[in-house]
């Protein structure tokens, strides 16, 4: 139940845009929105009393893509689809990192390693493969070369990792996730925006006079909504065609020594792995159950948990019951039918725009399609084409690694 003051901080007049959707993509709007128009009364709502369902559960990854990720993009969309994508990848990448610029403890600069095994093997061609995705690299404005192959494991890495090859990543980076959402969060209220959690949405209407947005025992009133909810879309706009999937993580316990250091991917990115510290991360799975982990639910599954476990021990070689579990935990991630570019549409005589779908990439591709969203809100409000500047700068060079 809302009190006087509640109603008075959040809703003291019509609302001039609404964003549901505290994640990336929501916050990057919204600070965008507050930035440009500081005069405007926005406010973000969010149906997690903590956090979000999706960008502060994830696995704390900004990355570009891992080769077969890309490869296979290529083959499915064409390479001039692929560059457009990197290219919002590493501006929402750079934008990021500019609002996380001077926090400590948040974002480290890192390395990624897409890995190789009797399992995966290495595709065939793939020395070209890596000259035309350094040419893509460079042609979107991300640093080259980025993608290097060699023939035996890193140094200090687990000996007995039996793979047949590697290649690098020249430049990663590692995130808490759930304190970045929170950064971003502060920003925005400092800016003078307002977020109310533990706030879901139930229905939206329209009329000449502008949005209503009903939630529990509440009715908000905007002039314009930005419907940033990501895989919850179509709870909302059933015509927009979304799928929830589930993606699971494990951390372990710290450990004594750390097998490894830096970001490593491989089964064409549905596998992931990383240092927290001294703990180890790993995430993926879902190719063993594509119908069961299709699904807007959070939770856990023996077999999937099971599974990381596994590989976790395959990469550090420390047995399976040396692996202590500290937590498991799954996000939800959106994806579209083409399963590739996000959907950014004005809908409704520009009362809504819907910025979602960001396929599994959306740490990197969230604070640019939020950036644009913001664009095509003030734009279709302000009856003219608008173009704002991009914050920030990709980080050229890699972090070096003790």
């Amino acid at each position: 139940m809302f009190t006087f003051w509640d109603r008075d901080l959040l809703f003291p007049r019509p609302c001039d845009v609404v964003i549901i959707g505290g994640g990336f993509t929501g916050m990057s709007a919204a600070i965008t929105i507050k930035r440009y128009r500081p005069s405007w009364h926005v406010v973000v709502v969010e149906s997690e009393a903590t956090g979000t369902l999706a960008s502060s559960r994830n696995a704390g990854f900004i990355c570009l893509g891992s080769p077969t990720e890309l490869m296979r993009d290529i083959q499915n969309h064409g390479l001039p689809v692929v560059e457009e994508l990197l290219q919002w990848k590493i501006q929402g990448a750079s934008i990021l990192l500019h609002y996380l610029k001077k926090t400590k403890l948040i974002y480290a600069k890192s390395v990624g390693y897409e890995i190789f095994s009797s399992e995966t093997p290495e595709p065939e061609g793939l020395d070209d493969h890596l000259n035309t995705l350094n040419g893509l690299m460079r042609a979107a404005g991300g640093p080259v070369p980025y993608y290097m192959r060699f023939m035996q494991a890193p140094k200090g890495w687990y000996p007995g990792v039996h793979q047949s090859s590697w290649v690098k990543m020249n430049w990663e980076g590692q995130l808490h996730p759930a304190a970045a959402v929170a950064q971003l969060r502060l920003q925005f209220q400092n800016l003078g925006g307002v977020i109310s959690t533990h706030q879901p949405v139930d229905s939206l209407a329209f009329d000449p006079s502008g949005v209503f947005l009903q939630s529990q025992s509440e009715t908000l009133r905007a002039r314009q909504v930005l419907l940033a909810s990501n895989a919850f879309v179509p709870r909302l706009m059933p015509d927009i065609k979304i799928d929830a999937h589930r993606a699971q993580v494990m951390i372990t316990e710290p450990l004594g020594k750390i097998p490894f250091r830096g970001n490593v991917h491989f089964r064409e990115g549905y596998m992931y792995a990383r240092d927290v510290g001294q703990r180890l991360l790993i995430g993926g799975g879902r190719f063993l159950d594509f119908e069961g982990e299709k699904t807007d639910q959070l939770g856990t599954t023996n077999g999937i948990q099971a599974y990381l476990t596994d590989q976790l021990s395959m990469l550090t070689g420390i047995p399976v019951e040396d692996l202590p579990v500290a937590d498991q935990w799954s996000g939800i991630m959106g994806f579209t039918p083409a399963r590739l570019a996000p959907i950014l549409e004005v809908k409704n005589q520009g009362m809504l725009v819907v910025a979602a779908g960001m396929n599994g990439m959306g740490t990197a591709l969230g604070p640019y399609i939020g950036k644009k969203a913001a664009e095509l809100l003030i734009q279709e409000r302000e009856g003219r084409s608008i173009h704002l500047p991009q914050p920030g700068f990709f980080p050229l060079t890699p972090k070096k690694r003790r």
